[in-house]
């Protein structure tokens, strides 16, 4: 079963802690920017949002979305088609061609624009995709992880991201670490991120959860699992009934 079927377990989750990964600074333009800096802002783009360490995403409609600084001057040009939030100093954008590639908050192209699919990041790297498979890239633009896995979580959690690759029909799943070793071997049916320093995994005998070692500290015995909260409580299902 593909990671994008077998990830529809993750609904059953309500108690889910998210991986922080964002801008720290935040404002409204109104605040930010001086009085008649402002008017001159709000008058030439349709759509002005909040500041974010020291950017604002701007749109004048489709295909027309860029980013301008506390002075109010266009650091990445308004003929973008879509732009992802200020997340770690880092603005992740995809052109009109669909490619996708990376800004740093002064504007600098840091990535250019190569890849099919591009996440934001998180710990320093943000998830890539080409030509169907997937690696990780560094904030200068250095491919850290190659894109040779047929399947990646979308960020890091806790230092680990599970990444997957095909196996018939089915994929098997494990764990790389953010210098791309294979620190848990690829050998799970499916898997998800770590969480309270626990991954829910899936054997052939059921769903259990794995430690950072990769050692089986919950035995798989459930039908469905989900991640680990900040009371100490993860939703499981077992026989059809679902508990904590």
């Amino acid at each position: 079963m593909k990671k994008s079927v077998s990830l529809l377990s993750m609904a059953l989750v309500t108690l889910v802690t998210l991986v922080s990964c964002g801008g720290s600074k935040t404002g409204p333009a109104e605040k930010v920017l001086k009085k008649k800096v402002y008017a001159q802002v709000v008058n030439k783009y349709e759509s002005v949002g909040n500041f974010v360490d020291g950017v604002s995403l701007v749109s004048n409609g489709w295909n027309q979305k860029g980013a301008i600084n506390a002075k109010g001057e266009e650091i990445i040009p308004a003929d973008k088609h879509e732009l992802g939030g200020v997340v770690e100093g880092m603005i992740v954008v995809q052109d009109t061609e669909g490619q996708y590639g990376a800004y740093n908050t002064k504007g600098e192209l840091m990535v250019t624009f190569k890849y099919d699919d591009m996440k934001n990041y998180c710990s320093g790297l943000a998830r890539i995709k080409v030509d169907g498979k997937y690696g990780f890239v560094d904030k200068a633009g250095k491919e850290v992880i190659p894109t040779k896995y047929d399947a990646a979580a979308s960020t890091f959690s806790e230092g680990l991201a599970f990444v997957g690759t095909e196996d018939g029909w089915n994929y098997k799943y494990g764990y790389i670490n953010t210098k791309g070793e294979e620190v848990i071997p690829l050998m799970y049916s499916d898997a998800n991120d770590f969480h309270e320093g626990m991954a829910a995994v899936r054997t052939k005998n059921g769903y259990g959860y794995i430690n950072a070692k990769g050692e089986m500290v919950i035995q798989p015995i459930y039908d469905n699992a989900g991640s680990f909260a900040a009371n100490g409580l993860a939703r499981v299902v077992l026989n059809g009934k679902m508990g904590y």
